[in-house]
């Protein structure tokens, strides 16, 4: 008898198996799950990625639309400061300031800016400080027409200079000056131009 079936004759179930004759342990092998404090530091530091990913599209949204606003408002004064200083240069009488300042030789920082056109044509040039506006103010006998020209305008002033007519003693402005300044947020833009009435040049 071969020893292999002399080892399978001793396997008898109601006998005790020896120390070598037992079977080693059966380990399962499914995972176990996560604990808890894993779950909850996971999701912390999910949390905190979510919240950078925020931060940083909200910055970048809030970025794009201060360019923007900046730009729509640098773009508006620019051309408001064109059409000043051409309708300064065309008009048929200019005045900067009040009434009570016309005595003065040179005036500095108005608010104002008034033009009578060659066709008869009245309007004004008026900043706005409380509403950060440039507008036009147009008279009209049912109320004043108000057309608004640039925003977010930081300040804007008119100096001008007076001078009497060599021939006829009549003083009239002889040179009248603009600036605009834009500003928002950190940007900000200057924007400044000057005009002489061609009426008022003197050959």
């Amino acid at each position: 008898m071969t020893a292999r079936m002399l080892a399978i004759q001793n396997l008898n179930p109601l006998q005790p198996m020896t120390d070598g004759q037992r079977r080693r342990p059966c380990y399962s092998t499914r995972h176990r799950g996560l604990s808890l404090a894993e779950v909850m530091i996971s999701l912390a530091i999910s949390a905190l990625l979510l919240t950078a990913v925020a931060v940083a599209f909200s910055a970048t949204t809030s970025a794009i639309e201060v360019n923007d606003r900046f730009f729509r408002a640098s773009q508006a004064a620019r051309v408001a400061m064109g059409q000043m200083v051409a309708a300064a240069r065309k008009s048929e009488s200019a005045q900067v300031g009040t009434t009570a300042q016309q005595s003065l030789n040179q005036i500095s920082n108005a608010s104002n800016l008034d033009i009578i056109t060659t066709e008869g044509d009245e309007f004004s040039y008026v900043y706005d400080s409380t509403k950060h506006q440039l507008q036009m103010v147009i008279p009209n006998p049912s109320g004043a027409i108000t057309r608004i020209l640039a925003r977010d305008v930081e300040s804007a002033r008119f100096d001008a200079a007076i001078e009497a007519h060599p021939d006829t003693g009549v003083r009239r402005l002889v040179r009248v000056s603009m600036t605009i300044i834009i500003k928002i947020d950190n940007q900000e833009l200057l924007l400044s131009g000057s005009a002489v009435p061609r009426r008022e040049m003197i050959y």
